[in-house]
């Protein structure tokens, strides 16, 4: 196979079965991520992938936003269609999930910050782990404490927390991460620096 040979000569890399790159520069710290993503939906282009191909979700897009202490050793996506990875380190959770509710960073389809959060407590996540992810979002301010608090507040009984503090004014407005940025066309989305990427 064409490939195996080029990668036999070194002019290739392969970083997971299907998922290849070119050498020369190390790995990035979201290198196994994205070919974790790129493997749900083979067939697809990346760049024309809709939200049936599947989101990236929970503990990996706290990893991707860099807040809160996930170490990234297990790949997480969300999808509303029931999807299915033969790797032992993805998981994929079936949810409906709107345009709204995604971000584009560092070339990847993320949940936004406050879906991230309800995410995390619908899971029953350890309580301190996500106290951190939302001090860190509102540490580098990539939402408001209102969304917050309303991603909060139908956990909020199983926590045992009152997320009333979260809806204290907000200062600062809004910004990005790790070289994204926020921008509005028909939803929002936090743009890599190779240029804008939306869902379609």
């Amino acid at each position: 196979m064409e490939l195996t040979r080029l990668t036999n000569d070194g002019i290739l890399d392969r970083v997971a079965f299907g998922v290849y790159r070119l050498p020369g520069s190390p790995p990035g710290r979201l290198t196994e991520l994205r070919a974790a993503w790129l493997q749900l939906a083979p067939g697809s282009e990346a760049e024309a992938r809709g939200i049936d191909s599947g989101v990236v979700s929970h503990g990996s897009a706290a990893l991707v936003l860099g807040v809160g202490d996930f170490t990234g050793e297990l790949h997480e996506f969300t999808s509303p269609k029931r999807k299915r990875s033969r790797r032992g380190d993805v998981t994929i959770h079936t949810s409906s999930i709107g345009h709204d509710e995604i971000v584009w960073c560092d070339q990847l389809p993320v949940t936004a910050p406050a879906r991230l959060v309800g995410d995390l407590l619908a899971d029953r996540h350890d309580g301190q782990h996500i106290s951190h992810v939302v001090a860190d979002i509102l540490d580098q301010r990539l939402a408001t404490r209102k969304d917050l608090a309303d991603a909060v507040t139908p956990h909020a009984a199983a926590y045992g927390v009152m997320p009333a503090f979260l809806y204290e004014t907000e200062r600062g407005g809004i910004r990005g991460s790790h070289g994204c940025r926020p921008s509005r066309q028909g939803g929002r989305s936090l743009v890599g620096e190779d240029g804008t990427r939306r869902l379609r």
